[in-house]
């Protein structure tokens, strides 16, 4: 384990294939019967315990499987789990989302119907996992960069968080290294950003069923290139407003339950490995536990190796005076990064 630590957790020394009881998606489970919900497998090592948590993602989401985190702290810890816990935690998923009547108008998502011979395109380079950590106070920086530019503060403009504006220099950097890797200005780029749906339909946290729908936006790589930080962080701010309300939410779920073959939906819409972005936030609103009973205070969360997921950013929860950043992109894509200037202004390589 201190090995681990020390060099700050790389992917690499997190085999998926021993830690995990079953690959992880996009691959099948090859489970017989019904699917659980949630496994954990303990992993002993010299010095410590890996604790691995598999979930299936079309019944919990990350929100939940920190509630359920917590929950197993608080049982470690010789506590009760509170009543308003345990009516959360055996809600009716079915009762949660009121869909929307038929004649009421819903919000579009025909995006996310599979369109005829879709395939996804050939990556640019093999897919690779990558770890990224970034300094608690390198993010301080950048916030105060884009909040103290003259165009943050034209009239009409949004305030944007944290999460608005990493995103849009997760993603102009990434565009920006796409480019100079060849890949045409013109072609189109999305940036999907999670969105857990709780609070806009006042559902709590502790509810651990799925509540993640996406904020999408689309622009070409040479637009997102060039365009200002402050900028694209309007963008994305503008476009999370319209899809984080309850007629929103409501509307995506009562596509969904009205949708005669699910089989036929593609989770985020279509996806171009050579120029998309999903970018998704852990434990901003629902921290790690602080303690674990007789196992103390947790190290590290990290997701370990598994199959590719193409265009993947993961933003962790702060872990002391950093916060750690998973990337799975083309092997030439996490190069780039490693080498643009404006990239390791902020971020480290961690491997």
């Amino acid at each position: 384990m201190a090995k681990l630590i020390s060099a700050g957790v790389p992917i690499n020394m997190l085999d998926g294939s021993v830690l995990t009881p079953w690959p992880a998606l996009p691959h099948p489970r090859s489970l017989e019967g019904p699917d659980p919900v949630i496994a954990m497998q303990a992993n002993f090592v010299r010095g410590g315990l890996i604790l691995n948590l598999s979930t299936h993602h079309t019944i919990i989401d990350g929100t939940g499987i920190y509630q359920f985190l917590n929950l197993l702290a608080i049982v470690m810890s010789g506590k009760e789990i509170p009543a308003d816990d345990l009516e959360q935690a055996n809600r009716d998923r079915s009762r949660v989302i009121p869909l929307i009547p038929l004649g009421e108008p819903l919000k579009d998502y025909s995006h996310l119907r599979k369109p005829p011979g879709y395939t996804w395109a050939t990556p640019s380079s093999p897919l690779m996992w990558c770890y990224f950590k970034m300094p608690v106070n390198a993010l301080a920086r950048l916030v105060k960069s884009v909040k103290d530019d003259a165009s943050a503060n034209k009239p009409g403009s949004l305030m944007v968080s944290e999460n608005d504006i990493f995103s849009a220099f997760a993603w102009q950097r990434l565009c920006a290294v796409r480019i100079a890797n060849g890949q045409p200005p013109e072609r189109m780029s999305k940036l999907g950003r999670a969105i857990d749906g709780r609070m806009a339909l006042g559902v709590p946290l502790t509810y651990m069923g799925h509540m993640v729908c996406h904020a999408l936006v689309r622009l070409s790589l040479g637009q997102v290139a060039e365009l200002s930080l402050p900028q694209i962080a309007q963008v994305l701010r503008r476009e999370l407003n319209q899809a984080n309300t309850a007629w929103a939410i409501r509307s995506f779920a009562t596509f969904m339950a009205r949708e005669p073959d699910t089989s036929s939906l593609l989770y985020g819409g279509t996806h171009d490995p050579r120029a998309d972005l999903m970018v998704t936030a852990t434990g901003q609103v629902q921290p790690l536990p602080a303690s674990w009973g007789p196992l103390g205070r947790s190290c590290f969360f990290r997701r370990p190796t598994a199959a590719p997921i193409p265009g993947c950013l993961i933003i962790n929860d702060a872990e002391g005076a950093f916060i750690p950043l998973t990337l799975c992109m083309p092997e030439d894509d996490l190069n780039g990064l490693k080498k643009d200037p404006l990239w390791k202004q902020y971020v480290r390589y961690v491997g």
